[in-house]
């Protein structure tokens, strides 16, 4: 179960964005605190409320030997990728969803399983 820990915004942070141009979501969660050091990121195209594959997701573990900061987990494309879009507010700029997705570390020969992963986000604050 992957949460945010206790410290100020640059230890603990919940960062997100939903572009209307451009229909681009993203959401990325960073802690440095309580003994963990790790990131997890995901991005997709979205329009509204729905099921939409992942275009792109990452995960650093900075604790790892086997990783540099260059060097993270990415999707494994074959997988079953994806972003539910549950609520999106766009008077509010209120996104609200679940998500799952397979990430790879050929260097460090890993496999990260992200599951009944699930976000709140206001994306104006």
């Amino acid at each position: 179960n992957w949460q945010r820990c206790g410290g100020g915004f640059l230890q603990s942070s919940i960062l997100g964005n939903w572009s209307p141009n451009y229909k681009i979501f993203s959401l990325q969660g960073l802690r440095s605190c309580e003994g963990f050091d790790d990131a997890v990121y995901i991005n997709a195209f979205i329009d509204s409320i729905g099921l939409y594959p992942l275009e792109a997701g990452q995960y650093d573990d900075f604790n790892l030997e086997c990783q540099d900061v260059l060097d993270q987990y990415f999707l494994l494309e074959t997988a079953d990728n994806w972003v539910e879009i549950l609520n999106l507010d766009t008077d509010d700029f209120i996104v609200s969803g679940t998500f799952q997705c397979t990430l790879v570390h050929e260097g460090c020969g890993d496999t990260l399983f992200i599951t009944d992963g699930r976000f709140d986000y206001d994306w104006a604050n």
